[in-house]
């Protein structure tokens, strides 16, 4: 069993690819009898269900009426996700949330649509962000080893793939000289042309120059756009 959590951990790794970590991850998650992992919220806990990403065979109609009905307002296991470190079951959740209707509701409806049991781990950031990765089964035993290795699968995947959202940050950073970004930097702050030229020491018509051959780098045709993207990509900040 730990060999297969050590392949993964190198597997993690090595990875280059989206669909290389995605067919890793399932490969080993469906070892300990999981049939579907979900890593959602990348982000606060004010976006639980932001940059929803589900590995396996997930019910479509089962996601289509979570979020119809919005039981992430109910959902016992997104709530235990913000107060706790520990990975956790539904049968857990069930038992704590067994005087909340609406939140027992949420646990039948997946247990209506085939889900029978899964098993949660909050992973959070030093910076206020937290994300929530999930394994769901018909077959899945969570004795203390099983539990330990999915929270350790969890933790490798959820490293793997910020790695792999960073090089595709860098990758689609747009090539801008430093004289571009000086100047983008001013039209942010809301300087004119004529402006920018008289604290740089260069004509209007430069400065325009300049802008216009930004734009072209970073594929946008207007100013607007051209800041979005070099804030985005933390090119600039106000």
């Amino acid at each position: 069993m730990m060999n297969v959590i050590s392949q993964f951990m190198s597997d993690c790794r090595t990875a280059s690819t989206y669909h290389e970590l995605e067919a890793k991850f399932k490969d080993v998650f469906q070892s300990f009898g999981a049939e579907t992992g979900t890593l959602s919220c990348i982000g606060s806990p004010a976006n639980l269900l932001n940059s929803l990403k589900v590995v396996g065979s997930p019910d479509s109609e089962f996601v289509r009426t979570y979020a119809e009905n919005n039981f992430i307002r109910y959902d016992p296991a997104a709530k235990k996700s913000i107060t706790t470190l520990s990975g956790f079951s539904w049968d857990e959740c069930r038992i704590e949330a067994r005087n909340d209707p609406r939140a027992l509701n949420v646990l039948d409806v997946a247990h209506d649509f085939g889900y029978q049991n899964g098993f949660v781990v909050p992973i959070h950031s030093g910076l206020g962000n937290f994300s929530v990765v999930t394994f769901t089964g018909d077959h899945l035993d969570l004795d203390a080893t099983t539990r330990g290795c999915l929270h350790l699968i969890a933790i490798y995947y959820h490293v793997a793939l910020e790695r792999l959202m960073l090089i595709d940050t860098a990758a689609s950073k747009p090539d801008l000289t430093e004289r571009q970004i000086e100047v983008l930097r001013w039209v942010s702050a809301g300087k004119t042309d004529w402006e920018i030229g008289q604290i740089l020491s260069i004509s209007e018509a430069t400065v325009n120059r300049h802008v216009e051959r930004a734009k072209e780098r970073i594929g946008v045709r207007t100013r607007a756009q051209a800041i979005v993207e070099c804030l985005v990509n933390g090119i600039v900040s106000f």
